[in-house]
């Protein structure tokens, strides 16, 4: 039979949770374990993609800005630390409310 399962190809899962998932082979077992008689693969991928930024967001963290008189500079290099920015949504309420209790 052909072993078409090789390590560090990237792979599509079909079934099961993670189903539509990106992931890449860590490790084959072709003849099998004792648990699993049958060959298959070890593999490795993100379990949950970042959430996309969009214009919504983006609009609701300028609004925040505007009523709190927050400090854009200083919010914008807190979101620089993040890489790219595409994260800040999450923590800004928590930095927000640091903010405000000061």
């Amino acid at each position: 039979m052909v072993k078409f399962l090789k390590t560090n190809k990237a792979v599509i899962l079909l079934q099961g949770r993670y189903a539509g998932k990106k992931a890449v082979i860590v490790n084959t077992f072709d003849d099998g374990t004792r648990e699993k008689p049958y060959g298959h693969c070890f593999i490795a991928g993100i379990k949950k993609y970042p959430s996309k930024v969009i214009k919504k967001v983006k609009r609701c963290i300028d609004d925040l800005l505007k009523w709190n008189d927050i400090d854009e500079s200083i919010l914008r290099q807190r979101a620089k630390g993040s890489g790219k920015g595409t994260l800040y949504p999450l923590f800004l309420f928590s930095f927000i409310m640091e903010y405000l209790h000061r």
